[in-house]
């Protein structure tokens, strides 16, 4: 399996050709040659199926100089089986004519598989992972937590999360304005 280094100089994103290697029969992979001190931090990717999978951050220093972080690599699958909301809060502030809600939802997938979804979203290439049904006159919707604006699909009142979803958990938070 191929694994790619991202590097981060200062806290931005490197420019320029990445380092990769491939791992060996029982999976594990090295680098040589970094860049060490403060500066400089890197993150282990791979791809496996479409999908991309991070490692822990990882920075070097003169007193350690050989780190070891892992790269979990799932299968991916189609069935919501495993996937629920294992808790919600919805937070209530009244305002001047209006009423302001923020939702957090926590999910959970508990397989060890990443759930990609199973029907389109109708944004190109990408699955309705997770659904959060909104009243019908939310305005100024605003997201936060793991749901991010990147993978947010906003269809009438619902919003679907397109990010596939690796087992664990996650937490999505939704705010809008009712009138």
């Amino acid at each position: 399996q191929e694994v790619v280094l991202h590097e981060y100089v200062d806290g931005k994103a490197a420019e320029g050709v990445r380092a990769h290697t491939e791992t060996d029969a029982n999976g594990r992979f090295e680098f040589l040659g970094l860049e060490v001190g403060k500066r400089f931090a890197y993150y282990p990717v791979s791809v496996f199926a479409g999908l991309e999978y991070y490692g822990e951050l990882v920075t070097l220093s003169p007193d350690s100089m050989v780190k070891r972080r892992d790269v979990s690599v799932f299968e991916s699958t189609r069935s919501d089986s495993a996937v629920s909301v294992t808790m919600q809060h919805i937070i209530l502030t009244p305002g001047p004519g209006a009423l302001n809600v923020k939702e957090f939802l926590l999910f959970a997938n508990r397989s060890l598989y990443t759930y990609t979804g199973n029907a389109p979203s109708g944004q190109p290439g990408r699955n309705i992972v997770l659904q959060i049904d909104l009243p019908d006159e939310a305005a100024e919707l605003q997201f936060g937590g793991d749901l991010m604006a990147c993978c947010a699909v906003v269809n009438e009142n619902r919003v679907f999360d397109t990010m596939e979803f690796k087992p664990g958990m996650r937490q999505e938070v939704v705010s809008y304005v009712l009138p």
